[in-house]
């Protein structure tokens, strides 16, 4: 397995600067033969299923997935496991099947901090219309923000205090309750230290003084 994984990696990163183009098209066809291999080393069938119909998923992910499925198989109750795997499948794209993950992960942890503001992401700011939830957003990102100061995870965190206001600013956006989405986003911006701080709320401000849910793609779950 780790020969395999090195391998992987040395494909994904492998520098395409200088080779010829039928080089790089047999660079391409051995990352999609890696891929197949540990796609197909995933338990879950519908989870397989969808990664085996994605155009060429990230290798890391999958490869994580299956270290989250061991930890699942040792131990059925690893909270941690599955909401990690929801995350995985937000970075993804695989939005239904996250929250599918993140439902199973909250009911064994329901006070994870870090697992309410992650589902509440997906809950306020999913392309997908059908499955954005401004209520639950809501109850999710103020749950979780509470938590995470009543556990000293802001405290200690400053760049994810920021970023589970600008979660809990959206969630209000997506609930239609802009004043109180303006105000959590001030509060945001106030806890920025630095312009690129700032910047990256900055992002989200536009929507929200428009009056507007703000809808992102699955790069914001690269925040956890």
């Amino acid at each position: 397995m780790n020969e395999r994984i090195s391998r992987a990696w040395s494909l994904l990163f492998a520098k395409s600067k200088g080779r010829r183009k039928t080089d790089n098209e047999r660079l391409i066809e051995e990352q999609r033969k890696e891929l197949e291999t540990a796609i197909a080393a995933v338990q879950n069938e519908e989870l397989r299923a969808w990664l085996q119909s994605r155009e060429f998923p990230y290798i890391k992910n999958v490869l994580a997935v299956q270290r989250f499925e061991e930890r699942i198989r040792k131990n059925p109750d690893d909270a941690g496991a599955y909401i990690s795997i929801a995350k995985l499948l937000h970075g993804e794209g695989g939005y239904s099947l996250s929250l599918k993950n993140f439902d199973k992960g909250l009911t064994l942890a329901p006070d994870d901090a870090r697992g309410l503001m992650a589902r509440a992401c997906v809950y306020a700011t999913c392309p997908v219309a059908s499955l954005r939830n401004g209520h639950q957003a809501v109850v999710d990102a103020e749950r979780g923000y509470a938590l995470a100061e009543k556990t000293g995870i802001n405290a200690d965190y400053g760049w994810l205090h920021r970023r589970f206001l600008v979660i809990l600013a959206c969630a209000y956006a997506e609930s239609g309750d802009f004043d109180k989405a303006r105000r959590t986003l001030s509060d945001a911006k106030a806890a920025c230290k630095a312009r690129s701080q700032l910047r990256g709320v900055h992002q989200y401000a536009g929507c929200i003084e428009e009056g507007k849910p703000v809808i992102q793609e699955s790069h914001m779950s690269g925040w956890w």
